[in-house]
């Protein structure tokens, strides 16, 4: 027996030996692997701070938004609520990764779609430039801080689209205090916290009518189209006092609300 249990201290020990040699050899520290090299991100910019976003595209008015009072508008080439969603696909360029960089020096601009450069977005004060695409993976070149960088391509669909795309999908944003709404059967008026129909109407009509313009969501919103078909409805707001005019046509398939003042419509 005690022959026996010698023998397995001596395994065990044996053991321990190993483990001992093994990581005093590998320079182990918890929670790291020495072998993964470390991954670099395009800039240090925080996305949340930015205030002012732009887009220069050859061939295409500039597009400009602003983040006032928490929300972000569209400035630029009309003024109206913007969408948030491909605002935040243009913030996330600031934290891709970058794959390879190399100095601008060592790089031929040319040839890399970065000079002249037919997109360019400006960040606040930092302008990042748009090239072309690797051949080999797939990567975007970009221009940045004097370095070139191979990033992934999932946001260029955002970059070239039109203004458009950046029009808030509600017809009536969510900040947006209406007064009145004016057709040409019904003209509804806010009258404090309740709200009167001439000609009259049940109650329940009148709010499912309210609701209906509250939560009007388009698909998509497109260019304006001019269309025979359509009737105005004219929605006040009181925040600021303004008035602007909604062309409401509709066919088998589709609702459609055209804003001819700024150039789009909204497709429900």
């Amino acid at each position: 027996m005690f022959r026996n249990r010698a023998m397995s201290n001596l395994i065990i020990l044996g053991i321990i030996g190993m483990i001992m040699f093994y990581v005093g050899n590998s320079e182990f520290e918890p929670g790291k692997n020495s072998s993964q090299p470390k991954v670099e991100i395009l800039t240090d910019i925080e996305p949340d701070r930015v205030q002012v976003l732009e887009l220069q595209r050859v061939g295409q008015p500039r597009l400009k938004l602003n983040k006032l009072e928490g929300s972000w508008w569209l400035t630029q080439p009309v003024m109206v609520h913007a969408d948030e969603t491909p605002i935040q696909r243009l913030l996330e360029i600031l934290e891709l990764k970058s794959h390879s960089r190399y100095d601008v020096s060592e790089v031929n601009l040319e040839s890399a779609g970065l000079w002249p450069a037919r997109t360019v977005i400006r960040f606040d004060e930092i302008q990042i430039s748009l090239g072309g695409t690797d051949p080999l993976h797939g990567y975007r070149y970009v221009l940045y801080d004097e370095k070139v960088h191979l990033v992934d391509d999932h946001f260029f669909h955002i970059v070239t689209a039109q203004y458009p795309r950046f029009v808030n999908r509600l017809v009536v944003p969510e900040t947006v205090v209406l007064e009145m709404i004016e057709t040409p059967v019904v003209t509804l008026t806010r009258q404090g916290e309740t709200w009167a129909a001439m000609p009259e109407m049940k109650e329940n009509k009148l709010k499912q009518v309210l609701t209906a313009w509250r939560e009007a969501f388009s698909r998509h919103v497109v260019p304006y189209q001019e269309r025979k078909e359509s009737f105005p409805v004219i929605l006040t707001a009181s925040n600021p006092k303004v008035s602007v005019q909604v062309d409401v046509y509709y066919d088998d398939a589709t609702l459609v609300m055209g804003r001819k003042d700024i150039g789009i419509e909204y497709h429900l």
